[in-house]
């Protein structure tokens, strides 16, 4: 359990750094998405700095648990409230919601296999 927590760790960090890249640098496409939701574009890169940040616990989380689980629990809250954003600007799109939805799945799973490898 400890290799596919490390593995799914180190690509869901790698896949924040590359969603906060796009937002750093205002790819058309995340911008559109923003738009559609109501976030403003000002604050960017606010969440561009959580999803880094996030991807930077969960590499030290590697090797201390604790930054791990807190760098998840933030994650949580992270895409519930992007699936908070979504449900209230009516989008029923069903990729925006799948990739919200999948990351939040991999999120929960991944922090149910740290608090298992704590407890252990």
């Amino acid at each position: 359990m400890f290799v596919a927590s490390c593995v799914v760790s180190v690509v869901l960090a790698g896949l924040l750094a590359h969603s906060a890249t796009g937002k750093l640098t205002r790819h058309q496409k995340q911008v559109a998405g923003m738009r559609a939701t109501g976030f403003p574009v000002a604050r960017l890169p606010w969440l561009a700095a959580a999803e880094l940040a996030a991807a930077a616990g969960l590499l030290i989380g590697l090797v201390w648990w604790p930054v791990a689980v807190a760098a998840l629990v933030g994650l949580v809250a992270y895409f519930v409230g992007a699936l908070v954003f979504l449900l209230r600007a009516g989008l029923t799109m069903f990729a925006a919601w799948s990739r919200a939805a999948a990351f939040l799945a991999v999120t929960v799973v991944l922090l149910a296999f740290d608090l298992a490898r704590a407890s252990s």
